[in-house]
């Protein structure tokens, strides 16, 4: 169980249809935050209604992107 500002919150298995699909390799991509779900969406990775990839970009936005402070 997970405790948030609004309550507790937890996950359960249902039947209902995903609002949004997308694979782990995209789900690292958006925790990162190297790119947006919509910008996924567009490439054909991500799939689920605009309403619900907008929501999905939305959850994982952040004020600054990632950076590599390493010299290759």
């Amino acid at each position: 169980m997970h405790h948030c500002a609004r309550g507790p919150r937890e996950a359960a298995k249902t039947s209902l249809s995903p609002a949004v699909e997308l694979g782990v390799d995209s789900l690292a991509r958006l925790w990162f935050g190297d790119v947006t779900a919509a910008q996924l969406a567009r490439s054909g990775i991500v799939h689920g209604s605009p309403g619900s990839v907008q929501e999905l970009s939305r959850l994982f936005a952040t004020a600054f992107g990632p950076v590599n402070l390493n010299d290759f």
